[in-house]
C-alpha cells in the first residue's frame, strides 16, 4: 500500500509539472498588446503620454515603409522593472500617431530577454524592452540601447525615446 501510495503522489507531481501552459514568446498585433489585462499598466503609459509633435511629424516622413521595419520587444514584467517600464508604450504610441501601418512593425511579447524569437539568428537582446529599426530586412540599429547608454552617460537627459527613433532613422 506504501508503493502505491508513493506511486500515485509521484504520478500527481509529474502531471502537475506538465508545461503546456508556459509562457513563450508570442507576437502580437497593436490591439492584442492593449487588450490583454497584464499589460494594464501600458494602456496607463500610452494614454498619458504625449510624443512630441515634430518628432512625430519627423518620423512619419522618414520612415519608409518599403525600407524599414520596427521589431518591439516586450514582457509584462518590464511593468515593475524600473525606468524602462514605459517605453514600450511610449515608443508605439509615436509610431501609431506617425501612422506606421503595422504590416512594418512587430510586437512580441516574451517572458525575458533570454527568451527564443524569431530573430534571434540575427539579434541578441540584453534587456527587455528592446526596440531594433531593421533596414532592408537586415537590423540597422538598437534603438533601446541608445536610449539606455544616452541615459547612463547623461541620466538628468530628458531625451526621449522618440527622439532616439528620429535618430535612428535618420542615420538609416
Amino acid at each position: 500500500m506504501k508503493y502505491y501510495i508513493i506511486f500515485a503522489f509521484s504520478i500527481l507531481v509529474l502531471l502537475a509539472c506538465n508545461s503546456e501552459t508556459e509562457y513563450k514568446t508570442e507576437k502580437l498585433s497593436l490591439s492584442q498588446l492593449r487588450a490583454l489585462p497584464y499589460y494594464q499598466t501600458f494602456n496607463i503609459f500610452w494614454d498619458e503620454y504625449n510624443p512630441l509633435e515634430n518628432i512625430v511629424d519627423s518620423v512619419k516622413q522618414k520612415f519608409d515603409i518599403g525600407k524599414h521595419k520596427l521589431i518591439v520587444f516586450t514582457s509584462p514584467t518590464c511593468y515593475s522593472c524600473g525606468n524602462a517600464d514605459s517605453l514600450s508604450a511610449f515608443l508605439l504610441k509615436t509610431v501609431y500617431l506617425a501612422e506606421i501601418p503595422e504590416t512594418v512593425y512587430e510586437i512580441y511579447s516574451m517572458p525575458n530577454y533570454k527568451s527564443s524569437h524569431i530573430y534571434s539568428d540575427i539579434v541578441h537582446l540584453e534587456s527587455l524592452p528592446a526596440f531594433w529599426l531593421f533596414k532592408n530586412n537586415m537590423p540597422a540599429a538598437c534603438i533601446s540601447d541608445s536610449f539606455r547608454t544616452h541615459k547612463e552617460a547623461f541620466p538628468e537627459s530628458q531625451k526621449r525615446i522618440e527622439e532616439f527613433f528620429n535618430e535612428a532613422l535618420n542615420e538609416n
